[in-house]
């Protein structure tokens, strides 16, 4: 009976609601004392009765042959709703992302699926026990490995994906016999087919040593190389030691060519070595007392005494 007093307790709220929205009309028109500049509370009230009032009721049954009610569509959407919040924070701990949009759009049907395990007789129909669903879970993906769904994002490869696999599965078959064109807009990943491996190799077998390494040293010549970064010029000469405080302890840094180091590690950015001391995401240079370019920090220094924002043990060739 329980879905039939569902129904009748619809059936009254309803009522309830037409009979305070005729009352509310009944206010208005009565003409009461209002504020010249703000709208008054009923006439709130009404308006929102008036939009969203037909998305409140008109919830259908389903009666049995004999006319008698057996089911009633639910008033409000929160299971659906506390389901899916949960699916979402279950998905967030698994993946430790914030942004869970395309996750949750990439993810199959199927996954909703896992909360069912909870029910003992699901999982019976599935697999007989939970003792079970390994073995039930490991004969599927041996079946169907290729038909399996899985999360994949936008910015992957799904075709090198399916090459891969292909290729744990039958490495010899998945060689194409003939070179596939590319077809579609985007570049795929091509293997190479067994011709042109067999072109390949006898074209090496002809060359003479040689030739192999003029070759070889042409394409390394053609590389552009790279240009080293330069150094920061707030830095001092490298072979410098740089002594700070913090909290209480004494911090000795070695400048080197390349960045700086600390306890046998090496540290490109300043602003790491500071992380790495503090725990902060304090600016380097700050914490180490060169916020000038060294020539001109140099020349602050010179004749004066050394103190805690000023120790700093050059090295023994630099002219200072």
């Amino acid at each position: 009976h329980l879905p039939a007093l569902e129904l009748i307790r619809l059936q009254q709220i309803k009522q309830a609601v037409d009979q305070y929205t005729m009352d509310l009309k009944g206010r208005i028109a009565s003409g009461q004392k209002q504020a010249k500049k703000s709208k008054p509370a009923a006439e709130i009230i009404l308006g929102y009765l008036q939009q969203y009032g037909p998305y409140l009721f008109g919830h259908p049954a389903k009666l049995d042959e004999q006319g008698s009610v057996v089911a009633v569509v639910q008033r409000t959407n929160n299971i659906s709703e506390h389901f899916f919040g949960r699916q979402k924070l279950l998905l967030r701990r698994r993946v430790g992302r914030g942004q869970l949009g395309r996750d949750l759009e990439k993810q199959p049907a199927q996954v909703a699926l896992v909360a069912n395990l909870r029910d003992p007789e699901y999982v019976r129909r599935l697999a007989g026990s939970l003792e079970q669903l390994p073995a039930a879970f490991a004969q599927l993906d041996q079946e169907t490995p290729d038909q399996v769904s899985t999360l994949v994002r936008d910015h992957r490869n799904s075709q090198l994906q399916r090459v891969l696999r292909r290729l744990l599965k039958d490495p010899v078959q998945s060689l194409p016999a003939v070179c596939e064109t590319e077809q579609g807009p985007h570049r795929e990943l091509a293997l190479p087919c067994a011709q042109e491996i067999a072109d390949s190799v006898q074209e090496m077998e002809k060359l003479p040593d040689e030739e192999i390494r003029s070759r070889t040293t042409a394409v390394i010549a053609q590389r552009a190389e790279i240009p080293p970064k330069p150094r920061d010029p707030r830095l001092p000469p490298p072979g410098s030691v740089l002594e700070r405080r913090y909290a209480g302890r004494a911090y000795r840094i070695k400048v080197l060519d390349d960045g700086l180091r600390y306890r046998h590690t090496t540290y490109s950015n300043p602003t790491k070595l500071v992380q790495a001391i503090t725990g902060t995401s304090q600016n380097g240079f700050d914490f180490l007392a060169l916020t000038v370019p060294w020539p001109k920090r140099a020349a602050q220094l010179r004749g004066r005494r050394m103190n805690r924002a000023t120790m700093i043990d050059l090295p023994v060739a630099t002219e200072f």
